[in-house]
């Protein structure tokens, strides 16, 4: 079995290919409308691995969303400092964060002072944007957990625009730009 990992927020001009099992990765559910009329039912990795699902069997992976405790001191830091929120959730549970904050030295200010005061997630600065998911959640893991749910054992694994983060750091530093093919053996 061929698998094809699909960076959906980077790359949408992908050739479908009927005998392909298709891994999508995106933050944006929106994204995932243009999948809909095709005749692929593919796992979708949502929110930085906090969510992955497999569409043709409806089956949830990964379920890991921010925990309630975290979320209310996110919120109301967010209320008191006029930081705009965009939540991602689904069926009540939030599972990424973005903060929306004009203010340079807040922007700044946040990852560490969220690292000390909120443990349990992990700030990832992007830009003028600072999303949070849970510490317990991870792209690389998620895509581990997929290799095992789809017992791929030696097969060539297609990584299309994937970029991984792989430290644990708040800050957008280390990424591996995995692209082409790559031999996955046990």
């Amino acid at each position: 079995m061929r698998v094809v990992f699909l960076n959906i927020d980077k790359k949408l001009d992908t050739i479908i290919e009927k005998d392909v099992k298709y891994v999508l990765i995106t933050d944006d559910v929106n994204k995932l409308k243009k999948f809909e009329n095709l005749d692929i039912k593919p796992i979708v990795a949502l929110y930085n691995g906090s969510y992955v699902v497999d569409l043709e069997k409806n089956n949830v992976i990964i379920d890991i969303p921010i925990d309630e405790k975290s979320n209310k001191k996110i919120i109301n830091y967010a209320n008191s400092h006029n930081v705009n929120t965009l939540l991602k959730e689904k069926n009540n549970n939030i599972y990424e964060m973005k903060l929306l904050c004009d203010n340079y030295h807040r922007r700044l200010i946040i990852p560490y002072m969220f690292k000390d005061k909120i443990p349990n997630v992990l700030v990832t600065v992007r830009e003028k944007d600072i999303y949070i998911t849970s510490k317990r959640a991870s792209l690389i893991n998620a895509i581990d957990e997929i290799f095992e749910y789809l017992n791929v054992k030696n097969s060539y694994v297609d990584l299309e625009n994937i970029y991984i983060k792989v430290s644990n750091e708040w800050y957008y530093k280390d990424r591996l730009n995995w692209k082409g093919y790559e031999l996955y053996e046990n």
